[in-house]
């Protein structure tokens, strides 16, 4: 098992924010793959030209349902409502 190191024991600050998600299965139009710590969400809002002003990133990290990260960095979610909490970065 991959053992994941947590973004605040490496960047050593808090999450910029906390959220919960809602993963959609393939069927509903969401994720061919599951998702897994590390993975890095990158997105840009409708009025940005992304050939301007680039695109942003949030490196979410996944939490169980007590707030505790998940530290195996390659994981399942069966039928849970993920928690995370994310770090907001510019690329």
């Amino acid at each position: 098992m991959d053992v994941w190191k947590p973004y605040e024991e490496v960047r050593k600050h808090h999450p910029d924010f906390r959220i919960r998600y809602r993963l959609y299965s393939e069927e509903e139009g969401g994720r061919k793959k599951s998702v897994y710590q590390g993975l890095r969400c990158d997105f840009s809002y409708d009025s940005d030209n992304i050939y301007e002003r680039g695109i942003f990133a949030i490196h979410p990290e996944f939490e169980d349902e007590f707030g505790n990260v998940i530290s195996e960095k390659n994981f399942l979610f069966r039928n849970k409502v993920p928690r995370g909490c994310g770090f907001f970065s510019l690329r």
